[in-house]
């Protein structure tokens, strides 16, 4: 089911836990998908590389959403890929 296909999803805190599974599920249904990590750069490269070996897309941009310019960082970062 590739319902997501040409979209670009999101996922905040996608390098563990509930939002791996949650990147993970987007990716089998066609999305893109931006796996956000604030400190754990090794989680979200297992989790780019899970999402890729299955067939889809991704990348790992960082950003510390607390701090001041992170998050407008984040969505430049996103859209740039």
């Amino acid at each position: 089911m590739n319902t997501l296909n040409g979209k670009t999803a999101l996922v905040t805190g996608a390098s563990r836990g509930i939002g791996r599974a949650v990147a993970r599920r987007l990716a089998r249904d066609g999305a893109r998908v931006a796996v956000h990590y604030g400190t754990n750069e090794q989680a979200a490269k297992e989790t780019v590389a899970a999402i890729e070996t299955a067939g889809g897309h991704a990348f790992a941009p960082q950003a510390q959403l607390g701090t001041p310019g992170d998050a407008e960082r984040l969505w430049g970062r996103q859209t740039c890929r």
